[in-house]
Formats: structure tokens, C-alpha cells, sequence
């Protein structure tokens, strides 16, 4: 099916199919109407639970069985590069499967910029009205987080990750695990 649209194509268009044509293989009952995969869902659910183990579990080992879990969830980063993989793998479906569509490539970004981009505001907008709500017990907080809104408007938390290398006390609520959002949007733009 898609193997056959790329016989005419140059080889590295080729081999991109040929690694897409993983998207046709999990036949009619692995692949709905909309062109969603069920079994991904799988994929999503292991990436979840091995991020939030690595995040939640703070535990001191008490016998071989909570070292061995203890030992599992310190791999749990491998979620997050789970979330990667999918994420480019089903983007890159579906830009080859509307390519040719009119506007496909604009349509795509408008797409994608309204799924993300008004949620991600509306918590950015929060964070700023609130915080000042919250008192003075939370001046440190609020501090960081003027000085640091730059980063949030701008879709950058990841350089200044990278910068203070510090997810936590330079970004305020955390929101220095917006670096995986950042990327994710940078990608976009590539």
C-alpha cells in the first residue's frame, strides 16, 4: 500500500517509507478510520509509568526486592525519549500522509500551534496572576519566576536548563519540565 507509492521515489524517500510502512503493518484491527493506532496507547501508558516512577519514587531500599524496583525507576528518563520516538514517528505520518493535500504544510503548523499553544498560555497567564495572589510567602518563588518569564513566553526553558543546569530552582512550579515541551516545539520549526 505505501510501499507501493515510493517505487518511484529516491532511495532515501525509500527507506523513509519503508520504516513508515510500520504504521500499515498492524493491519485493519491495529489502525482506525482516523488513522490512530490503538497499541501505541500501550507505548504511552510504559512511557508514563516509567516517568513518573523516576520523578515519585523516593525511597530508601529495605530489602532486595525494593532495590531491584529502586534500581528499574532510575532508568525512568528512558519515558521521556519514548515520548520523542512516538512523537516523531506519528508527526512524520502524518505530514507524508496529507503531503500533497492543499496547505497541508501550513495546515499542519495551524494544527499543532492550536493544540498546544492556547493551554500552555493559559498556564503561563496563571502562574503570573496567581502568584502574586499567593503572598509573601512565596516571594522567592514569584521572583524567579519574573525573572525568568523570557524563557516561558518564548518557548526556551530547555536553554535555560541548559544554562543554570537546574530543573528546579531557577523556574518556578517546576516548570522547568517544560524543556521537553521546548524541544518539542523548536522541532517544529526545523
Amino acid at each position: 500500500m505505501l510501499l507501493g507509492k515510493a517505487q518511484n521515489l529516491p532511495p532515501a524517500t525509500v527507506a523513509v517509507y519503508q520504516c513508515l510502512a510500520l504504521r500499515f503493518s498492524f493491519g485493519t484491527k491495529g489502525i482506525n478510520t482516523q488513522g490512530h493506532m490503538p497499541r501505541l496507547d500501550g507505548l504511552r501508558g510504559v512511557a508514563i509509568i516509567l516517568v513518573m516512577f523516576f520523578h515519585l519514587v523516593f525511597f530508601q531500599p529495605a530489602c532486595r526486592v525494593d532495590h531491584l524496583f529502586h534500581h528499574f525507576t532510575k532508568y525512568g528518563w528512558t519515558g521521556v525519549d519514548l515520548f520523542f520516538i512516538l512523537s516523531g514517528f506519528l508527526i512524520t505520518g502524518i505530514l507524508l500522509d496529507s503531503k500533497g493535500a492543499p496547505n497541508y504544510f501550513r495546515n499542519f503548523y495551524v494544527r499543532r500551534c492550536l493544540r498546544i499553544l492556547p493551554l500552555y498560555y493559559a498556564f503561563v497567564l496563571g502562574l503570573i496572576f496567581l502568584y502574586p495572589l499567593a503572598g509573601a510567602h512565596f516571594r522567592a518563588e514569584r521572583d524567579t519566576l519574573v525573572a525568568n518569564q523570557p524563557w516561558l513566553w518564548t518557548h526556551t526553558v530547555n536553554w535555560l536548563v541548559t544554562k543554570t543546569g537546574d530543573f528546579t530552582s531557577k523556574s518556578t512550579l517546576g516548570t522547568g519540565g517544560f524543556w521537553s515541551l521546548a524541544i518539542e516545539e523548536q522541532y517544529y520549526l526545523m
